[in-house]
């Protein structure tokens, strides 16, 4: 009766620290999300090349980054604001686009920074989803974009895959950092 009562016990406690390691691992997560200290440590296209890996190396997913014009450092809301729409981007493409493949794009030309993030997966219809209404996903990347006097725009139709444009070029003026 002892030893079943043991078993119990440490069964319970590795149930629990395994939910605690899981909830540290998206905590973590969340906050590298929000603000990632890569940004600071390695600067604005490596912290997204060395993510992007990462992410790829976790979930699977493949995914091809190309970085054009990026020389130098920006203001950190629009590091954190492109950051985040690609973060949230390859989240959603891996929950419900059923493809493998990703595809980003960052590039600076002039004062301004666009992105792109594309899938080949199953698209969605974009005309019943109301511009307040759409899912918290897509919410927070157009929260994240206009903090920085951006615009999210979203390309998309059943059974061709999705675009993101978080930043086109003629609504973000990218400022460097001194």
């Amino acid at each position: 009766m002892e030893t079943a009562i043991g078993t119990i016990k440490t069964a319970s406690i590795t149930n629990v620290r395994d939910r605690l390691m899981e909830m540290t691992k998206k905590i973590t997560d969340l906050s590298f999300g929000l603000h990632p200290t890569a940004l600071e440590l390695l600067g604005f296209a490596t912290a997204i090349k060395r993510y992007t890996e990462r992410f790829s190396n976790e979930t699977g997913l493949g995914i091809s980054i190309e970085c054009r014009g990026l020389g130098g450092r920006y203001v950190p809301e629009i590091e954190s604001a492109v950051f985040g729409v690609i973060h949230q981007a390859l989240s959603k493409i891996v929950a419900h686009a059923g493809d493998n493949a990703a595809h980003v794009e960052v590039w600076a030309y002039k004062r301004q920074i666009g992105v792109s993030i594309s899938d080949n997966g199953n698209g969605f219809d974009p005309e019943p989803l109301p511009e307040k209404a759409d899912g918290r996903g897509m919410t927070e990347m157009r929260e994240r974009a206009v903090s920085v006097s951006g615009k999210l725009t979203v390309g998309s139709s059943l059974g061709a895959g999705v675009t993101v444009l978080p930043m086109s070029k003629n609504n973000l003026r990218a400022k460097k950092r001194a």
